[in-house]
């Protein structure tokens, strides 16, 4: 005999395990296709009842997506309703604001930092993507606001166009505890002009300790070059023309790994076949 409708409940033991165990496909090194199915799933899981709802809180929070302005007005309307939840973050994602595979403006960067500085403390990886970073999406007193963000110690640069090469270097300089720098498929709006002095290194850079840099502007390959010639990189990734270059011996990303050879202890070159390449007369390796 059937239960009453009222009393066909699972325990809540058994619903914690049925997120939990959908949520493994969250792991940092789960490839974008599996997250998004993962992500999906639990969010229709939150829409089951208020249990399932805030069974998924912690999972459906620890990496925020923010595409806009009224995203991050949102979240913080989130946050003060529910304060356990800040902590729970670990990963934020500023998008561009613009069609799926396209790169758009970030005029909310300035927002994020303003609004939630000193509210998330546990949060690990910043990761800005598919973004034109314009001159006007963040002022000069905005580096204090990221500076706030004691806890970052990746920053992740994927499909982002920079206004400049010293855009890039004013980040890097605002999160003090910054271990892994990654930038792929990154270029510079601005050119900078051979006779101009290069940009000053990022001044606590000696603490990065993990690279990864794939089909960047030659700006970007250069920065990375310094930036290996002033740290002791431990962990370096390079992404590479599947194609052999012509004059390998100039590149700079074989230049990255002659100044970074005393100290590595791996080395992973990528070929990803969805980036192709092509050489330039220099013999950098660009998009």
């Amino acid at each position: 005999m059937l239960a009453p409708p009222g009393q066909r409940r699972l325990p809540v033991e058994i619903c914690e395990r049925v997120v939990d165990y959908l949520a493994i496909g969250l792991g940092p090194d789960d490839v974008y296709p599996r997250r998004d199915l993962v992500l999906s799933t639990l969010s229709a899981c939150a829409l089951v009842c208020k249990d399932w709802y805030y069974l998924t809180w912690y999972h459906l929070h620890r990496h925020i997506h923010l595409r806009d302005r009224e995203a991050i007005l949102s979240l913080c309307k989130t946050f003060k309703e529910r304060p356990r939840l800040p902590p729970l973050v670990q990963q934020v994602t500023i998008a561009g604001n613009a069609l799926a595979g396209s790169r758009g403006p970030i005029a909310h960067l300035s927002t994020f930092g303003a609004m939630l500085a000193g509210r998330i403390h546990n949060v690990s990886v910043l990761a800005i993507e598919d973004a034109i970073w314009s001159l006007g999406a963040t002022r000069a007193d905005d580096d204090i606001y990221f500076s706030a963000f004691r806890s970052v110690d990746t920053l992740v640069l994927d499909s982002v166009t920079l206004p400049s090469i010293s855009q890039l270097a004013r980040v890097v300089s605002a999160l003090p505890l910054l271990d892994t720098l990654v930038c792929e498929q990154v270029d510079c709006a601005v050119r900078r002009k051979p006779n101009l002095a290069p940009v000053s290194l990022p001044f606590h850079c000696a603490s990065l300790n993990r690279l990864e840099i794939g089909w960047v502007a030659p700006e970007i390959e250069e920065f990375f070059l310094r930036l290996s010639w002033a740290c002791t990189i431990r962990h370096l990734t390079i992404g590479i023309d599947s194609r052999p270059l012509q004059k390998p011996e100039n590149s700079r990303s074989q230049m990255i790994l002659e100044a970074c050879a005393t100290s590595l202890q791996s080395v992973e070159f990528d070929t990803h076949p969805d980036f192709p390449v092509e050489s330039h007369k220099d013999g950098a390796v660009g998009k």
